[in-house]
């Protein structure tokens, strides 16, 4: 697919990349996802599309770097090296892959990619955090399922990613 999906529940960095889109003449599409009246604790959610056609030329360079499945997704070297970045990437990846459990008091991140959980698990660790990964099971398999593993920060290990974390999210 020639598709870029942007999808999370802070609208501040959509609207970068809107305006960005604006700017360039790239038609995109918004949608908005409301939570469920039940889900008192979701928030709503929030996505931008755009798609190369002939009249989305510019964006042909997003491409080649969104080429890669997400089973091959990982952490980019110029963050692992940088110590500054890792907090703001994992704040980012919560957003987008990740929830909280309050009841079981547990952060769980998720992804197709061991790769890239293995990765932000060896980040976390150096601030003491620790987690596992194991491989979730669907409640319905079907044939278009992946691999999916999460990686799980539970008790005092979930309290300290809370407070590293609190100055990168808003909840």
């Amino acid at each position: 697919s020639r598709r870029v999906s942007i999808g999370m529940t802070d609208q501040v960095p959509l609207k970068i990349v809107t305006d960005f889109c604006d700017s360039v003449g790239v038609q995109w599409s918004r949608t908005v996802r409301e939570p469920p009246k039940n889900k008192p604790n979701w928030h709503t959610f929030y996505g931008v599309r755009f798609t190369a056609s002939k009249k989305n030329k510019e964006i042909s360079w997003a491409f080649p770097i969104c080429k890669p499945k997400s089973n091959h997704k990982y952490v980019p070297k110029w963050v692992l090296a940088d110590r500054r970045l890792h907090l703001p990437f994992i704040a980012g990846f919560m957003d987008g892959d990740g929830f909280v459990r309050k009841v079981k008091r547990e952060a769980i991140f998720v992804s197709i990619s061991r790769r890239l959980l293995r990765q932000i698990s060896g980040m976390l660790l150096q601030y003491g955090v620790t987690a596992q990964i194991y491989r979730m099971r669907p409640a319905k398999p079907d044939l278009h399922w992946h691999a999916c593993y999460a990686l799980d920060c539970t008790g005092l290990a979930t309290t300290r990613l809370a407070f590293l974390l609190q100055q990168y999210c808003h909840v």
